[in-house]
């Protein structure tokens, strides 16, 4: 991918991460979300998105740091999520002592964004239960 940000520019970029972090609904049914989207893309320096792409490849393992984390977790993940599928998330949760999961049906890696009211519903629901 880093090839084609460079010979092809953050346009390509936008194509190919758009049904990555987007659900298939959202990108048939939402044209501001993917219009925002592609936007923001699209204004990002090339050599911020090759940056990016390196760190990512070269980043290592996380996993085995997620137990020293000592308070009230949640994580909160798309179930149609490419980048951190749901078993990625489960294997996180399940490092963290007493972290629970939340799988959003239907969303992909933005389910934030593509699904606003679900996944506020589930942090919101998260931060009264440690209260």
């Amino acid at each position: 991918m880093i090839q084609t940000a460079e010979s092809e520019g953050a346009g390509a970029i936008a194509e190919i991460m758009m049904p990555r972090l987007l659900s298939p609904a959202s990108i048939q049914s939402r044209p501001d979300l993917v219009e925002a989207l592609r936007n923001i893309i699209m204004k990002t320096p090339v050599s911020t998105i090759t940056a990016d792409l390196r760190a990512m490849a070269d980043r290592p393992d996380s996993i085995p740091l997620l137990s020293k984390i000592d308070c009230p977790t949640v994580v909160l993940v798309g179930s149609l999520d490419q980048g951190t599928p749901p078993s990625d998330a489960q294997l996180m949760a399940n490092a963290i002592s007493g972290a629970r999961l939340h799988v959003i049906p239907g969303a992909a890696h933005l389910s934030n964004l593509e699904q606003p009211k679900t996944f506020n519903s589930a942090l919101f629901s998260f931060l009264k239960s440690i209260q």
